[in-house]
């Protein structure tokens, strides 16, 4: 276990890069990719404003910066909320869609390997039926066939997956609502979006411009349905009870006394097709003097910003 006077000067010093490390940037000049586990609910497809709402216990010394995440139980009076707003889009494919995608994929792998295996074989025969020694007198070598195996299907409905995208835009939020947010957590108050917020945002959403410098240098990103969460997600309190878990593994662009590592965690708890809400989880991991993350926890509100998808309609009989 780490000791308790070198926890506190490191949590200080990484609060001081806190707001630039928390700010939302990320989506247009990095590589992001997603990973499906399960089937989920409901629809994500479009984009959403995400808050986040970190909570630190208030310091009990003179300076400002926040101390390390409050053990649960704390007085209310005693937390200093710390909110953070981001923009994310979804592409999300059902299951039988996916699958269907995926069956074509595979069929057109399969596909191009057979069409090689044949062409290969068809060079065999000829230099079969007329050889011709190499040049150095040498006895060319028969060539193998390389392929690699195609996925067999699922066995099982628990196989079934649904696809999903996941993309962080590296925006700057409208000034206004950023001013809200800054002046609420200079004031140690939660920050919550009026509705005139989300207004704002969901007619400006596709014209905010990419920020020029990113943090972040790639975003690999898990949804998972419930059934298939691992490791600590099972016995942590903020994700233990939710119906599917995002989680997000961000790789930052390097910088001397900066954190270099990233990991954020939505347990989705509560969900309907305009808000989706539940436990929030952030471990910052820092470099120096040698790697150690800080952990970070508190919620998050999810909040659609474009319509809901329309089911698609079912096929109509001869």
């Amino acid at each position: 276990m780490i000791d308790r006077q070198m926890w506190r000067p490191l949590v200080a010093a990484t609060a001081v890069a806190l707001s630039m490390t928390l700010a939302p940037s990320a989506g247009f000049g990095f590589p992001q990719s997603t990973e499906t586990s399960g089937e989920i609910t409901p629809d994500l497809t479009g984009t959403w404003l995400v808050v986040n709402r970190l909570e630190f216990a208030k310091n009990t010394s003179t300076s400002d910066k926040p101390a390390a995440t409050p053990t649960p139980g704390i007085d209310p009076k005693d937390i200093r909320p710390f909110t953070v707003g981001y923009l994310f889009t979804f592409e999300h494919i059902p299951t039988s869609e996916a699958q269907k995608r995926r069956d074509a994929e595979k069929a057109k792998k399969q596909e191009a390997v057979e069409k090689a295996t044949k062409i290969l074989a068809g060079e065999q025969l000829k230099a079969a039926k007329d050889p011709k020694p190499a040049a150095s007198g040498e006895i060319p070598v028969e060539p193998k066939v390389l392929s690699y195996g195609i996925p067999r299907a699922p066995d099982s409905v628990v196989d079934q997956h649904d696809e999903v995208t996941v993309k962080l835009l590296d925006v700057d939020l409208p000034k206004t609502v950023q001013a809200e947010i800054d002046a609420r957590n200079k004031a140690e108050q939660i920050w919550e979006p009026s509705p005139k917020d989300l207004a704002l945002l969901k007619s400006s959403w596709k014209t905010l411009k990419p920020r020029m410098n990113s943090e972040y240098s790639r975003i690999q990103w898990k949804v998972m349905e419930q059934k298939y969460l691992e490791g600590g997600m099972m016995q942590d309190e903020k994700t233990k009870n939710a119906k599917f878990v995002i989680s997000g593994d961000a790789t930052l662009i390097g910088s001397p006394g900066q954190p270099n590592r990233n990991i954020l965690v939505y347990g989705a708890d509560k969900a309907s097709d305009t808000l989706i809400e539940g436990g929030h989880v952030r471990a910052i991991m820092t470099s120096a003097p040698f790697p150690i993350p800080i952990d970070m926890k508190g919620s998050f509100k999810m909040y659609r910003l474009t319509d809901v998808p329309k089911p698609k309609a079912a096929p109509k009989g001869p």
